[in-house]
């Protein structure tokens, strides 16, 4: 994902080189030389990470420090200090909420791998909240049934290609979420196993909130928005976005998700910088599609760009043999 910093800083030169040096390494940068001209930043831009120098000409970089601790979770702070006499107030901002501090003069390289690794720390915060808010993982099943062995051999022929959408249909309890987790491990098998699985249950967002829970959103961009936050499908970056219930989606969701489907693009709501994720897309609905498309309930479009592999799960009426099978691994 291509990353955005807000470099807080009144040295022009140290600016100049930092944007230079991390928008070579993919990164979307902006400066603010003040704190007033920070905090604009921060509601209009919705940073990825915060390099901070304390010493700036209208008050001390805390301050903003204070501010983004105070409206919630929010982009995480790298503080820069001198090296020579404040190593000391450097420690009081990680004691203030800071995640790690650079001491000047910063070598580029550093930056860069500083960076990179509290962006890094950041995503696996997400994921850990992702885990123990989650449903356990089922244990591993080898069915019996030729219908429900055919359809999860044909799910791992998709796996080699980790980027195909995934349109997974069968009744309820046929087991689409194990076969989603199944088709995640055997993508990751032997690549990053760290790769998030991220569970969307449709039908349980307000349709007032799932855009912002999907995409995120901006400062203020609507009533209640005192931060700017990572929807969904940004922390997913590198793994599987999992839509379960998918024909409960509004329809101007779904028109959002058919664009984003497109270039694996999209903006935060309120947002107009545009973040690019890298991640399969796997859908799950218990009900016919193509009835709720000539309904008018779901958009023919994104049905076709997200049935790109399309399979069927049996009911497990159809499959007996696999019952003794399902029984013993839920003992």
């Amino acid at each position: 994902m291509n990353a955005s910093v807000l470099i807080v800083d009144d040295e022009p030169v140290f600016r100049a080189m930092a944007e230079d040096a991390l928008s070579t390494e993919g990164f979307t940068v902006r400066s603010a030389p003040t704190l007033s001209r920070a905090r604009r930043e921060l509601a209009s831009f919705g940073p990825d990470v915060v390099l901070l120098d304390r010493r700036l000409p209208d008050g001390d970089g805390l301050e903003l420090l204070e501010l983004v601790r105070a409206e919630g979770p929010a982009a995480p702070i790298v503080v820069i200090a001198t090296a020579h006499g404040e190593v000391e107030n450097a420690v009081t901002a990680l004691q203030a909420g800071a995640w790690d501090y650079l001491t000047k003069p910063v070598q580029l390289t550093d930056l860069v791998i500083k960076l990179r690794k509290v962006l890094e720390t950041r995503d696996l915060r997400d994921r850990l909240h992702l885990a123990r808010n989650g449903a356990s993982r089922p244990p591993p099943i080898a069915p019996r049934s030729r219908a429900m062995t055919a359809a999860l051999q044909a799910l791992r022929r998709v796996s080699v290609s980790p980027h195909t959408p995934v349109l997974i249909q069968g009744p309820s309890g046929a087991g689409k979420q194990y076969a989603a987790e199944m088709l995640h491990a055997a993508t990751v098998e032997g690549g990053d196993r760290e790769a998030p699985f991220v569970e969307v249950n449709c039908a349980a967002l307000p349709p007032d909130l799932v855009e912002s829970e999907l995409f995120g959103h901006e400062k203020g961009a609507f009533t209640g928005a005192r931060s700017a936050k990572r929807g969904l499908v940004e922390i997913a970056d590198g793994g599987t976005l999992f839509l379960d219930e998918l024909t409960t989606l509004p329809l101007h969701v779904q028109a959002k998700l058919l664009k984003f489907l497109d270039g694996l693009t999209f903006r935060r709501v309120g947002g107009t910088r545009e973040i690019a994720v890298r991640l399969r897309v796997v859908a799950a609905t218990n009900q016919d599609v193509l009835e709720q498309v000539r309904a008018g309930a779901f958009r023919e479009d994104l049905y076709h760009r997200l049935a790109v592999f399309h399979v069927r799960l049996p009911a497990l009426r159809e499959c007996p043999e696999d019952i003794p099978v399902l029984a013993a691994g839920f003992v």
